[in-house]
């Protein structure tokens, strides 16, 4: 009983040291983001950088998108010559 005693108080304490870890280092982290450690929960903050990064990879590409758009708009559109499998420039006149 004594040894289960002494494995088990081991892995307690360990267990505790890295919670402490864990809740500092995400105090550290929420402070870094410009947030009040005290006023934010986990699920909270990580919930707003989720937000964030759907914004983010949302806003990316819509202006890729917009990119396209004004790429295709300022060159003359391109055909494919059956003949030769080249692309040509369409010249209207």
């Amino acid at each position: 009983m004594r040894d289960f005693l002494n494995v088990s108080e081991d892995k307690l304490n360990k267990i505790k040291q890295e919670c402490k870890t864990a809740v500092t280092d995400f105090a550290e982290c929420v402070e870094f983001y410009g947030e009040e450690s005290q006023q934010i929960d986990t699920s909270g903050f990580f919930s707003a950088i989720l937000k964030f990064i759907r914004a983010y990879k949302q806003a990316a590409l819509e202006n890729e998108q917009r990119k396209r758009v004004s790429m295709r708009n300022q060159s003359p559109p391109e055909t494919l010559n059956k003949a030769n499998g080249k692309k040509q420039q369409v010249i209207y006149k």
